[in-house]
């Protein structure tokens, strides 16, 4: 795989007519919503790749629920389990998983994506 290709499963950009970064639509690759600087912001996970923040709630939240390998019961984690997955977010593109350490929200724990917000500024 081509770095162009890995850019790409991550963000998808669209151009207008003009030849600067006005008009450019960068969009998160697992909602294929236009990142914004309020609810999606793009956040950096810790493999480089990068999704909204709306997205990065839901990932995680997806880490908290198991399913017993012999009967298939699904089973939603809290903080005293035995598992810790609930604490990390796992990259729906190379699926290396990202620890979030404490109790304190997203927008903390995860670092803002600022080229991207830059573009999205202009």
């Amino acid at each position: 795989m081509s770095i162009g290709h890995i850019w790409n499963a991550e963000i998808t950009m669209k151009k207008s007519t003009t030849t600067d970064l006005v008009g450019f639509k960068v969009e998160c690759q697992v909602c294929d919503q236009e990142f914004t600087e309020t609810s999606r912001t793009p956040r950096i996970l810790q493999c480089g790749h990068t999704v909204c923040e709306e997205c990065a709630n839901r990932l995680q939240a997806n880490n908290r629920s198991t399913s017993c390998f012999c009967c298939a019961f699904s089973n939603t984690l809290n903080g005293n389990s035995f598992f810790k997955n609930y604490n990390q977010i796992t990259c729906p593109f190379c699926e290396t998983d990202t620890p979030l350490h404490g109790n304190i929200g997203l927008d903390v724990r995860l670092p803002k994506n600022y080229a991207l917000l830059h573009i999205i500024r202009q």
